[in-house]
């Protein structure tokens, strides 16, 4: 049976009355109508993500990092209560039963790190006395956001016909420069602020036509300064002598030294040995063939085999893990993502398997015309914060009409080998399969101008 309050003091007061301890009327009695409401304490504050690297937390350059983070508070006895931080970064940890003073602790996600020491930031662990403390700030980053203060660009270049004839194989493939360079060639240059630019290094040549061809996809492993390169089949321009499923190994020092990686067409041989994946065969990640290769006297100029190839065979982009150790890339003829294993010094670790992953291609959200799976084409790769991100086109080639050209991205877990849902206000995967975001193509283009004419 529940009793009301009254009814409980009215009980106690005849018990009193029992045990002959009730004096007058006006004795003092349990009273609930006077006790005291009291707030619980609680320790708040803000995760932030410090984009200017600074220790300061400005909105204007930093904003709140992802909801999920666990901010841990450590008492004088032992004892712990943790919270977990809402979208935007805020957290609020009550801390009601612990005994002061507290060490307040963030479990940093992984792919992160501890931010620089700043006003905002004043130490990883922070120290408080005061149970109802609030603004207690933490910066934390992502080293592959960073570089240093001058670092150097690097960038591909194409040059037409087949890249093994003579007068083409010794131009240059790959090239790097200082972030600095404006692009000029004269000694002194006047820019519209009328300030002086003075001339700029030539690129430095990396790889050249012969020993590379036409690459597309390029990334930069930090801890062997290797630039990874690969092959890309597309229209007026010859892969490289290994063919359009080579990734190669380039030197970023400008050497020009160049190692073939690997050749997605050639796993068979015994240097993959143990690489290829329960499952899976060496045919399986077979890039596809470029049927101008080999061909004596193909004319390149009018490439009537090139239009059929481009986007078919050989590899899209090309990216890293956070930590340098696994390559992506996509295998345009399959239409998957591909992962190879690279060791810190840049070479191919075989002590790994490859892995390829069906990119996704129903595009059950979208009311398209046909929604013609073959009309998909994935080849775009980023890797931010540990989620490797997939986009792809929906070329609308069956339809033909421009309203159903649209973009996708699609997230992809490594840990699992899948694609999945992402939530991005956490930076967590979710069960339901989805695009994180979609863009129609299918808007107007306009008309440029040649020597006045409208082309």
């Amino acid at each position: 049976m529940r009793h009301t309050a009254r009814q409980i003091a009215r009980k106690a007061n005849q018990l009193l009355w029992k045990r002959g301890l009730r004096t007058a009327e006006k004795s003092a009695k349990l009273d609930v109508t006077r006790l005291e409401e009291r707030a619980t304490p609680d320790i708040s504050g803000t995760i932030f993500r410090d984009n200017n690297f600074d220790g300061q937390f400005l909105t204007a350059n930093d904003h709140g990092f992802f909801a999920g983070v666990t901010v841990t508070a450590f008492d004088s006895l032992g004892n712990t209560k943790a919270a977990t931080t809402a979208v935007g970064g805020t957290y609020t940890i009550p801390t009601g039963g612990l005994t002061g003073p507290f060490r307040i602790e963030v479990t940093v996600p992984t792919n992160f790190a501890p931010g620089p020491i700043g006003k905002d930031n004043p130490s990883t662990v922070r120290y408080l006395s005061d149970p109802n403390a609030t603004g207690v700030t933490f910066g934390v980053v992502n080293p592959n956001d960073y570089s240093g203060p001058a670092p150097d660009l690097f960038t591909s270049r194409f040059s037409y016909g087949d890249s093994q004839a003579k007068g083409t194989n010794g131009l240059a493939a790959v090239v790097s420069f200082p972030y600095t360079n404006n692009g000029l060639s004269v000694a002194t240059y006047t820019g519209i602020n009328g300030a002086k630019y003075t001339q700029q290094p030539v690129p430095t040549t990396l790889a050249t036509v012969n020993q590379v061809g036409s690459v597309y996809g390029l990334v930069r492993q930090a801890s062997s300064n290797t630039i990874y390169a690969g092959a890309f089949v597309r229209r007026h321009v010859g892969v490289g002598p290994d063919g359009p499923g080579a990734i190669y190994a380039v030197d970023g020092s400008g050497s020009k030294t160049v190692n073939l990686l690997v050749d997605l067409n050639d796993l068979a041989d015994a240097k993959y040995a143990g690489m290829i994946p329960a499952g899976s065969t060496a045919a399986d990640f077979f890039a596809g063939t470029d049927t101008r290769l080999g061909v004596a006297g193909y004319d390149y100029n009018a490439d009537s085999k090139g239009l059929a190839l481009t986007h078919r065979v050989g590899l899209g982009d090309v990216d890293l893990s956070d930590d340098g150790r696994t390559l992506f890339t996509i295998n345009l003829n399959t239409r998957e993502l591909i992962e190879i294993p690279v060791t810190a010094t840049g070479a191919l670790d075989t002590t790994r398997q490859f892995r390829r992953t069906p990119a996704p291609l129903t595009l059950v959200d979208e009311a398209l015309n046909f929604n013609v799976n073959e009309d998909v084409r994935p080849f775009a790769i980023s890797v931010k914060d540990g989620v490797v991100f997939v986009g792809s086109t929906y070329t609308a080639e069956t339809s033909k009409v421009a309203a159903d050209l649209t973009a996708y991205v699609y997230a992809f877990d490594s840990a699992s080998g899948q694609f999945k849902g992402y939530d991005q206000t956490t930076n967590q995967f979710t069960a339901t399969l989805a695009p994180i975001m979609t863009a129609n193509l299918g808007y107007a283009r306009l008309n440029g101008t040649v020597a006045g004419t409208t082309i």
